[in-house]
């Protein structure tokens, strides 16, 4: 996402009127769940899950929003197409709070819609097999996880992805 972008997406989420919105780190994990996942979520209910609420919006506000989600579904999808894994901000890698905020909204996506539920168990015990490094960095106290683990789960991220995606998406054809 280009800075100027970031810069008008921080305005929106950090405007009074939204205290429980997510941050650019965690907007940007819930836009990765949401173009990843099977069943996207309407317009509002994202809103509301980047918002923390269903409040009233500029138009200018929504407009910010709905670049983001397609700037972050045109690099998923770029990606998908060169074989690569989904892209994620190079800073979750070295800056523990971005880690962190990541993952919650990716996991918050994926905890507030069905988009990732599937009725074949062994695709559903993959699915959370694949969620796992995401799961660990959002719910899990860093200081419990240890340096060793968080660089196994970081290497393992972007490749999890890529096959929770692929995992996904290969039995809708």
């Amino acid at each position: 996402m280009k800075d100027a972008l970031i810069d008008a997406l921080e305005a929106v989420l950090f405007d009074d009127r939204f205290p429980d919105a997510l941050d650019y780190f965690g907007t940007h994990g819930l836009l990765t769940a949401h173009n990843m996942g099977l069943r996207p979520v309407g317009e509002e209910t994202l809103r509301a899950l980047i918002l923390g609420e269903d409040t009233p919006i500029s138009d200018s506000g929504r407009r910010t929003l709905q670049q983001a989600n397609q700037t972050v579904g045109t690099a998923l999808a770029d990606a998908l197409r060169e074989d690569l894994p989904p892209p994620v901000p190079d800073e979750i890698y070295d800056d523990e709070d971005a880690r962190i905020n990541w993952c919650s909204g990716f996991l918050d996506y994926v905890d507030s819609s069905d988009a990732f539920h599937v009725d074949n168990e062994p695709l559903q015990e993959q699915i959370a097999n694949l969620l796992v490094p995401v799961v660990t960095f959002a719910e899990e106290d860093p200081s419990s996880i240890g340096e060793k683990l968080t660089v196994q789960l970081l290497e393992q991220l972007q490749d999890n992805l890529l096959d929770l995606y692929l995992a996904l998406h290969a039995n809708q054809n």
